[in-house]
């Protein structure tokens, strides 16, 4: 029978030297042996007291175990004070040996914008700990789990230097990763509405994995869940889901759109065509959706894209402009606004007078301001398609001749208008001026008396606003 660990909190055992007689006290025995030993089959007592009480749930079968012992564990082993969301509870022996537990909590810390959480799995071999809490075992993106990780192929004394470069840590890295995708996946096929939960809670982490796991982005996008047009506000639909409904006039691709919010999205003018020939579109409300988008590249074979590159043609309902009309306009357009580089006539357009075409990813430019201190590199000349049937651009048409100077601020006006909606103009304060003196140009046309009275040009409006 093993013998008792004798005291060994006197400070005045041979071995102890100044500086180290911590290492004698009852309370650092007990700490070691419940951080590095605490599941060894025999007991280790100290002073008659068995030290390692807690069971070593993940060396049992996952249907010896209660759900009531795993949320035992789960609070001991985070320091939580709720039960486990999900618990994933599993054994394998190919390609490696593998006992494992890993519990999905109820919620996070980064949320409130605290520090980046540090990884929860720790890593044992034959129940004695290697490492805790290590960052080998499972990608960055998967640091919100908490549990335990067996494998009996690592040897006791292997050190943190061989586990960086050992082979076998990453056969483990994949094969657990792999393991707790299925899961997820398989989850959500359970009970969509538990899934969902979990999704408002970590989904930051797994826009992450899409983003940094290049070998299993495929399976992790099974994972994904956005608002889509096709929903409710606050529904939520799958890529599965998307591709179940799509149209023929799609061509295997799935679109996507980046907007603040749903409404600003469905008054698009990127999303009128897109409407107009029943196409679904994802709804995209952050930067890091855009990435997560464009480093999935496709999904089940259709690409995705943005809706801001479509190109379905709708047909016109109203009188159009002329070839004629529609170059003398674009021509004056280019030379009277600066920043216009090309105007052309639009086939996508049906409620919007404009709209920018080949522009660059407004997601990449607020990256690159986020990456530069907020230095945005300067914004190129832009094309813009106009609406030939649209009543203001129809009427700036007869404008840019009868009234000059009103038909620059209304040109002006379109094209920020148009890179507003194109999600390209950093500072909206900076169309004020123009808006306010159009303001004023219209209070003149409609109120005769305000004539009479001491007025700014429209120079001096834009020139005052600006500067406010």
């Amino acid at each position: 029978m093993p013998q008792p660990i004798r005291p060994m909190y006197d400070r005045h055992l041979s071995f102890a030297q100044d500086g180290e007689t911590s290492f004698t006290e009852r309370y650092t025995v007990e700490r070691n042996i419940r951080k590095y030993s605490n599941y060894i089959g025999f007991p280790i007592k100290v002073d008659g007291e068995r030290v390692n009480t807690v069971e070593a749930l993940w060396t049992k079968s996952k249907n010896e175990v209660t759900q009531e012992q795993h949320n035992d564990f789960f609070k001991y082993l985070g320091q939580e004070f709720t039960d486990p969301r999900f618990t994933l509870h599993f054994a394998a022996d190919a390609p490696v040996s593998i006992k494992a537990i890993f519990y999905v909590p109820n919620s996070h810390m980064e949320k409130y914008g605290m520090a980046r959480q540090d990884p929860g799995v720790s890593l044992y071999s034959r129940k004695v700990l290697i490492e805790s809490k290590t960052d080998k075992l499972l990608p960055d993106w998967m640091r919100f789990l908490k549990g335990v990780v067996d494998s009996e192929d690592l040897p006791l004394n292997i050190s943190r230097e061989s586990m960086q470069d050992s082979a076998l840590m990453r056969k483990l890295n994949t094969v657990l990763k792999k393991r707790v995708v299925k899961f997820l996946a398989d989850e959500a096929k359970k009970d969509e509405s538990k899934y969902l939960d979990f999704w408002r809670e970590f989904q930051q982490f797994i826009k992450e994995g899409v983003c940094s796991d290049w070998e299993q982005k495929a399976d992790i996008a099974k994972l994904l869940r956005f608002e889509s047009t096709a929903s409710d506000s606050g529904d939520l639909v799958s890529l599965d889901s998307y591709i179940s409904r799509m149209v023929p006039e799609q061509e295997d691709k799935i679109f996507y759109l980046l907007s603040s919010h749903r409404e600003n999205a469905l008054a698009s003018a990127y999303y009128e065509a897109c409407k107009a020939k029943g196409v679904e579109v994802l709804l995209l409300y952050s930067t890091i959706d855009v990435f997560a988008a464009e480093h999935l590249q496709e999904y089940a074979g259709k690409k995705l894209v943005s809706a801001e590159v479509a190109e379905f043609k709708v047909d016109q309902k109203e009188e159009t402009m002329s070839d004629a009309e529609v170059e003398a306009l674009g021509k004056w357009m280019s030379e009277a606004v600066p920043g216009i580089r090309e105007v052309t006539l639009s086939s996508r357009l049906i409620g919007s007078p404009a709209m920018i075409v080949g522009h660059e990813s407004a997601a990449m430019r607020k990256m690159m301001g986020y990456m530069e201190a907020g230095k945005v590199p300067e914004l190129a000349p832009q094309q813009l398609e106009i609406n030939g049937s649209h009543p203001t651009i129809r009427g700036l048409a007869v404008a840019r001749e009868a009234q000059p100077e009103l038909a620059k601020l209304v040109a002006q006006q379109l094209y920020d208008n148009a890179l507003v909606s194109a999600g390209l103009m950093e500072d909206p304060r900076e169309m004020l001026g123009n808006l306010n003196a159009i303001l004023g140009e219209a209070i003149k046309a409609h109120v005769p008396e305000a004539t009479e009275a001491p007025t700014e040009t429209v120079e001096e409006t834009k020139a005052s606003a600006s500067s406010e």
